[in-house]
């Protein structure tokens, strides 16, 4: 089957598919719910969602923070992960904002992701730290912008 990387708009069928995706792998676990600030921050937010048909099988948020943009949020539903499709993501969503002249990145990523995030080229900054009850690290990725863009 073919999946479909795509960038949508907050509050449409596809934001509230990845919603409840996010929720499903990343809050409930955790026994967590999505707070008032979150669902505010993600008006402002660029989603981006893998799509199998009509379904919505992974995703990844980034928002402006200070001139860096975080990555957010990042799920694949659990059998369709190791083929790709995060990879995919990552990629999108940077291109997106590369196109917009944004190429400092960072995340914090989950203790047992960090290779997942080395091999699509972020880099550990500073110590481990607990976030959401989770051990976290934060990753770096710089990209160039193509000759003559400033």
């Amino acid at each position: 089957m073919a999946v479909a990387i795509i960038a949508v708009p907050y509050g449409s069928p596809d934001y509230y598919q990845a919603l409840a995706l996010r929720h499903l792998y990343l809050r409930q676990p955790l026994g967590l719910s999505f707070t008032p600030e979150e669902e505010a921050e993600d008006q402002c937010a660029c989603h981006v969602v893998a799509k199998v048909n009509d379904r919505v099988i992974g995703c990844v948020l980034g928002v402006e923070k200070e001139g860096w943009i975080k990555i957010r949020q990042m799920v694949v539903e659990r059998e369709w992960q190791r083929r790709g499709i995060g990879s995919q993501l990552l990629q999108t969503i940077e291109g997106l904002f590369k196109d917009r002249g944004r190429t400092a990145f960072f995340l914090h990523a989950r203790h047992h992701s960090l290779e997942f995030y080395r091999r699509n080229g972020y880099q550990p900054i500073g110590a481990l730290f607990y976030e959401v009850g989770i051990l976290h690290q934060r990753m770096e990725k710089h990209l160039s912008l193509p000759e003559g863009r400033i």
